[in-house]
């Protein structure tokens, strides 16, 4: 079975059906049916007497049968879809391209997560450029567990520790409260940079198992361990509308940072830490060493997913 699934999983890799629809896969399956039955009435029909037209039809025919094969090969390893909601299972090796496609469209953009390390590095970079190049306004809500509260970061933390990922990269209270920071000044710097690009805050004691991105194209919901697959909905969904709801009521549960409050340098220091989270309200005293892990946070350019 194991190189049953190799197999599969190359093939999917190869023609991309997750871009695909069953729907006109069967649809083109039909065509092809229709088509070689029309090829076959003319082959007897017709051209039976005549060498030149029969062998051309039989070509045709064959074609047309290689083409229905494989669109039947294909239907199979398409992943499934609900063609009601749009909802599809996007494989592991797929989801950073999914993620990163709709970022330099979207004019809103809802994320919640837990440590924002690719949204950080990929997400806020290419939304605030796409806001300044286009002169647009980027609206991101941003929905992230308080880093003032060491219990949820505890409780986090010995989740992410029990994942089979995690085993030879061990989390801390300090290592997710730094990541966490991170993400708020990266953010805070964008918007320093541009005034289209506008991040509201929302820190909840609190975090979800699930990691969500909502653009205006559709939304990505995705877990802890980078390979393990994702599930993916278009916007303008029940499915979509809902967790939309979900985001917005989870959104206001939580404590509002504004990153306005603070005076942004041109690049973020370890000196410069301390005083924009003084700045921002929040309560915690960082050491030397955890000021620097954030700044060193804020400099890597690559997330979970590329």
């Amino acid at each position: 079975m194991k190189i049953v699934e190799g197999l599969k999983l190359n093939f999917r890799r190869a023609v991309k059906p997750h871009d695909a629809r069953r729907k006109w896969l069967v649809g083109y399956a039909v065509v092809c049916v229709l088509f070689f039955l029309l090829l076959t009435s003319a082959r007897f029909f017709f051209f039976g007497d005549v060498n030149y037209w029969s062998g051309l039809v039989d070509k045709m025919s064959a074609a047309v049968l290689l083409a229905l094969i494989t669109a039947i090969v294909l239907a199979i390893v398409v992943p499934p879809i609900s063609f009601a909601e749009d909802l599809s299972v996007v494989d592991a090796w797929n989801i950073g391209p999914k993620l990163r496609e709709p970022l330099t469209r979207t004019r809103e953009y809802w994320f919640r997560g837990r440590s924002g390390r690719w949204f950080r590095a990929q997400a806020i970079p290419t939304l605030a450029k796409a806001a300044r190049d286009e002169n647009a306004q980027r609206l991101v809500h941003m929905i992230l567990p308080d880093p003032d509260d060491s219990g949820v970061l505890e409780t986090y933390a010995r989740y992410r520790n029990s994942i089979s990922s995690s085993a030879d990269d061990r989390w801390t209270v300090s290592r997710i409260r730094s990541e966490i920071f991170a993400t708020l000044l990266a953010a805070g710097m964008a918007q320093a940079g541009t005034q289209y690009f506008r991040p509201e805050v929302s820190l909840l004691t609190e975090f979800s198992l699930f990691r969500t991105d909502m653009s205006d194209v559709g939304l990505i919901m995705t877990r802890e361990d980078p390979k393990w697959p994702g599930w993916i909905s278009a916007s303008g969904t029940k499915f979509y509308d809902s967790v939309k709801e979900d985001l917005r009521l989870a959104k206001e549960r939580g404590r509002v940072i504004n990153l306005s409050a603070a005076q942004w340098p041109r690049a973020v220091t370890r000196a410069d830490v301390p005083a924009l989270l003084t700045q921002l309200g929040f309560a915690t005293v960082l050491t030397p060493d955890e000021c620097k892990a954030v700044v060193n946070a804020i400099e890597v350019k690559v997330g979970p997913y590329g």
